[in-house]
């Protein structure tokens, strides 16, 4: 069970569609970003890597708490632009996004700080 006072990790990942990485981009540029500042969400690493017909992304956010993740997630689920950036986005995506929370492996915790 993920523990309400520790750091909350949201993994989301997916498969882009080749011909759509400008028009996922731009999603990403115009829509997204804006909305996720706007709800107190600050990625921790997102990537992008190419494969054959498809751009594949893993996206990680860090929360403080559970607590925290939720109030940040009603938020940007709240968010009037949220409905038009998932009908475009949808556009854009091969198959579905896998949304995921973990937490940090427990003999990890006192290593190195994310930069």
């Amino acid at each position: 069970m993920l523990a309400s006072s520790s750091p909350i990790y949201e993994v989301v990942s997916g498969q882009v569609r080749l011909g759509k990485r400008e028009k996922f981009l731009q999603l990403h540029r115009e829509l997204f970003f804006p909305i996720m500042r706007d709800s107190g969400i600050e990625p921790l690493v997102m990537l992008i890597t190419e494969l054959g017909r498809h751009l594949r992304f893993l996206d990680i956010y860090r929360y403080p708490s559970l607590e925290e993740y939720g109030k940040r997630t009603d938020s940007f689920l709240q968010d009037q632009r949220v409905e038009e950036y998932y009908s475009q986005i949808g556009e854009c995506i091969e198959g579905s996004i896998q949304v995921e929370l973990a937490l940090e492996f427990p003999h990890f915790r006192g290593g190195p700080e994310p930069s």
